[in-house]
């Protein structure tokens, strides 16, 4: 009986080492992304990547206000977002008449809502015509219909981006 900490501490350090070695990352938090486990690799995200991103103190800290976003480990102490990279530098992206356009194609998917889930305002990222600079990301989540991402807050710079994930399990 007196083995069984012993015995917790172990496999506890055994799962630590495999998700330090094996760049490991768990989403039991966010709903944009289906919930598993996910693992970073070192590719440079492209359109389709999934990627977990810091977001500025500003636009985190209203996040984290409106109940959105939780305390994490950014550098803002607001947890980081888990998208997709929809467009990069050069694309054309426009959020006009209540829909994503990326260049020139509609994505009805993402409807641009005026009101949360709770009724409130949501300011939107309303841009007619913005061509991504170079460092810019446009995030969004592909999963959840109501995801908050650029549609509301903007392209993300590429510094604020951590390193792309691939899905391991669902």
């Amino acid at each position: 009986m007196r083995r069984w900490p012993l015995i917790i501490l172990l496999i506890g350090m055994s799962i630590s080492g495999l998700i330090f070695r094996y760049s490991l990352f768990f989403n039991i938090r966010s709903d944009s992304m289906p919930m598993g486990i996910y693992r970073r690799v070192k590719d440079k995200p492209g359109i389709g990547s999934v990627v977990a991103s810091c977001l500025t103190k500003e636009i985190a800290l209203h996040g984290l206000e409106r109940g959105y976003l939780m305390k994490g480990n950014c550098p803002s102490g607001i947890q980081p977002v888990l998208k997709k990279v929809f467009a990069v530098h050069g694309d054309l992206v426009s959020v006009e008449d209540g829909y994503v356009s990326i260049n020139g194609k509609v994505h009805l998917e993402f409807p641009v809502a005026s009101l949360d889930s709770q009724g409130r305002l949501v300011k939107q990222f309303n841009r007619k015509g913005h061509y991504l600079k170079d460092g810019e990301y446009y995030l969004l989540s592909g999963y959840k219909l109501n995801s908050w991402d650029s549609r509301y807050f903007g392209s993300v710079p590429v510094n604020f981006v951590l390193k792309p994930l691939v899905v391991i399990h669902e």
